[in-house]
């Protein structure tokens, strides 16, 4: 791995949720939950990008070390994962989670896509998992990790799918709904696939035709159905939901018992011994530099 002086913010292409400090924090505190929870889709991503012993790979919008914990399993003593996020909560977190794991094949580097400050052809793999749908300038960020890549080198992307076939998102939104006064409506002169957003890339082929613009080659896009087992009892996805989502903010202080009562019974639907299970779909997609 090379690096260059990049003299951009390293939030810059950020939506201002994420360069605030809570839901970093939040995640951050629920990292054992979650790591758990996604180690499908983290397969799946990892194998995406063609990783191999000894590789060096880069992580984008690394979180709390999602996937890049994984990966640097994966490529072993001999390679390296450098995992990059504008938060520098999450950077924390991550080198925090990759020293109690024993893993000292790991780096963090605080930046956003758009401005990784990495030398063309760095790395021979890159992994974004659940980050993609975030970025403000979409075609600037994926161009920019293709230039870090080796040519013919892969990106990968996990991204969610349809909100029809996402158990998780529907067990507390179908309720949220019955509560809570509907978010702010988008301005309707931004296009919709520029509007940052969980769901950003659930339809088919909307992921893939961006990295197309973004100058990828031998681009792939599929869905996959994959098993999000939450390694809790309700309660502790519900608490979760309330400290990421702040929904008690919105909803009557009278209205809040029922609130919680109701989303422990949609949560409850999904509960198989000691934990919650959920099919959820999510976007799978990769290109080429």
């Amino acid at each position: 791995m090379s690096a260059q002086t990049s003299k951009q913010q390293p939030t810059a292409g950020v939506p201002e949720e994420w360069a605030d400090d809570h839901l970093a924090t939040i995640f951050t505190r629920w990292h054992p939950f979650m790591s758990r929870a996604d180690l499908q889709s983290q397969d799946l991503v990892i194998a995406e990008a063609g990783i191999q012993p000894g590789d060096t790979v880069l992580d984008v919008a690394c979180g709390a070390g999602i996937p890049a914990l994984r990966a640097a399993e994966r490529v072993g003593p001999d390679g390296r994962v450098v995992a990059t996020d504008p938060s520098p909560v999450f950077l924390a977190a991550t080198a925090e989670n990759a020293a109690r794991q024993g893993l000292t094949n790991l780096d963090t580097v605080q930046a956003s896509a758009a401005t990784l400050p990495f030398r063309p052809g760095s790395f021979d793999a890159a992994t974004c998992h659940f980050g993609v749908m975030f970025f403000t300038d979409i075609t600037a960020g994926l161009t920019r990790i293709r230039e870090t890549l080796k040519p013919g080198k892969r990106a990968a992307f996990i991204a969610w799918g349809p909100d029809a076939d996402n158990q998780l998102f529907s067990s507390f939104g179908a309720v949220v709904g019955q509560y809570a006064p509907p978010p702010p409506q988008p301005d309707p002169s931004i296009a919709e696939i520029d509007i940052p957003k969980p769901n950003r890339f659930a339809a088919a082929g909307s992921l893939s035709a961006a990295l197309r613009s973004a100058g990828y080659q031998d681009v792939r896009e599929r869905y996959e159905q994959v098993d999000y087992t939450w390694p809790g009892h309700a309660p502790t996805m519900l608490e979760f939901w309330k400290q990421l989502s702040r929904i008690e903010e919105r909803i009557p202080a009278e209205r809040r018992e029922a609130f919680e009562q109701d989303l422990l019974a949609s949560l409850g639907r999904y509960a198989e011994g000691e934990a919650l299970h959920f099919k959820c779909m999510v976007v799978v997609a990769s290109g080429a530099a």
